[in-house]
This record gives structure tokens, sequence and C-alpha cells, in this order.
């Protein structure tokens, strides 16, 4: 099972891949020139946007012990490489560079028990938000599309 990391204010629900959960096979991912390796692998499971009412109403240390677990999902073979403008808040306006990400995806089995997962995980984070009195959660990211991302060119 895979560890969920969530620190408010810095960053989505993430889960945490370590180099137990992937055969030695996958580790030879050629990072080409220019860019980093991503370390701490992950699977980033709701973006910091996605997190950001629950920011001040949930402990994450509190609230990760009850999460349903994640389990490693089947990556597919092969490095695919997504090409996206500069990011519209986190680059400077002088930034015209283009991001560069290589990821393996997530196989078609692992998308769909991935999405049946994140639903428990929103029902969980709904549920103790109310709880606390802060708002409703609903799921702020059906449609996600699952993937490991292991280089990128901004610095990992």
């Amino acid at each position: 099972m895979l560890a969920w990391h969530w620190t408010p204010g810095a960053g989505g629900l993430l889960a945490l891949v370590t180099e137990r959960h992937l055969a030695p096979r996958d580790w030879g991912v050629v990072v080409p020139e220019g860019a980093d390796a991503v370390r701490p692998l992950h699977l980033t499971c709701l973006r910091s946007h996605s997190m950001a009412p629950l920011v001040g109403v949930l402990t994450p240390n509190v609230v990760l012990p009850l999460l349903p677990r994640l389990p490693m999902p089947e990556l597919e073979a092969g490095v695919w490489v997504a090409r996206r403008g500069p990011h519209p808040t986190k680059d400077p306006p002088s930034e015209h560079r283009d991001r560069l990400t290589g990821f393996r995806a997530v196989s078609a089995a692992g998308q769909r028990a991935c999405h049946a997962t994140m639903a428990d995980v929103v029902r969980t984070l709904d549920a103790l938000s109310q709880e606390a009195g802060g708002p409703a959660f609903d799921h702020p990211e059906a449609d996600r599309f699952f993937h490991l991302s292991v280089w990128n060119n901004r610095g990992g």
C-alpha cells in the first residue's frame, strides 16, 4: 500500500511511491539533459488547489491514517512526455520555457482502482470536514488521469 502525504499550503494529497513498490526494470528511465528526476516519487491524487478548502479545517497527521489505503497500481510500459506552457501562477512573467514532464501512465485497470479508492478518500475527507465544522468536500478531480512523473525540467 502507498503512504499518504499532505502538507496544507504546500501541496496536494500525494500517494508516495518508494523503490520497493517498483520492479528493478522500472528504474531504467533515462532523464534527458536539462531535466531532473522527480523525488520523492508519487502519484498526485488531489492537487493543492483541490485540497485548499480543507486547509485549516483538517490536521494532516490526524486525517491521513483514517484514509482508505491505495495499492500500487500497475504502470504501462515506457515513458510518455507531456509538454505544457509556463505555469500561470508559479512561473515569473519572463519565463517562457515550456514545462516538460516524463511520466509512466497507470494502466486502465489501475485507473479504475485509483478512481474507486479516491471516491472513498473524498467521502472520508467530506465527512471529516463536515464533522469539524468545515465545508462539504465534493469530488474535485473525478476525471484525474493517474500517472507517475519520473522527470521534469522544473527542478524535479
